[in-house]
């Protein structure tokens, strides 16, 4: 994904600044510069400025920028496919996982068992204090 984007960000700044230079080329190609500041008609003291690129130069950049957008489509076209080995320990793991989950759940169902058992003790012990004290209180109750 981040190839993908990576590729269109290039291909749009790349095409930016193709443009830029086409469009300098067409402004700078019927200016004139002059010396002193002084705008002379003579043919040989006239001046265009270079600011644009060959041909060659463009299409060498277009058939560049095909080869990019081609390396960008390719993997994208693809269908996403796992190696026969990955995916093999991919499902290994996921049978540990689901083996690790079923024992947490029977140790949790066991814990809450013992918890339960321990609150019924606790209970059980409470009451016998109490019969053991009322006991003991009816019989030196004088």
């Amino acid at each position: 994904m981040m190839t993908l984007v990576m590729g269109v960000v290039t291909v749009i700044r790349l095409t930016s600044n193709i443009t830029r230079k086409i469009t300098d080329a067409t402004l700078y190609s019927t200016s004139v510069l002059c010396d002193g500041g002084m705008l002379k008609n003579n043919a040989t003291t006239h001046q265009v400025a270079l600011h644009s690129i060959s041909k060659a130069e463009f299409f060498a950049i277009m058939k560049r920028m095909g080869e990019l957008e081609g390396k960008v489509i390719a993997p994208s076209a693809k269908p996403a496919e796992m190696p026969p080995k990955k995916e093999e320990m991919l499902n290994l793991a996921l049978g540990k996982v689901d083996a690790l989950e079923l024992e947490l759940s029977a140790t949790k169902e066991a814990l809450d068992e013992s918890l339960q058992k321990h609150a019924e003790l606790i209970a059980y012990v409470e009451k016998k204090k109490k019969k053991k004290k009322r006991r003991l209180s009816a019989i030196f109750h004088w």
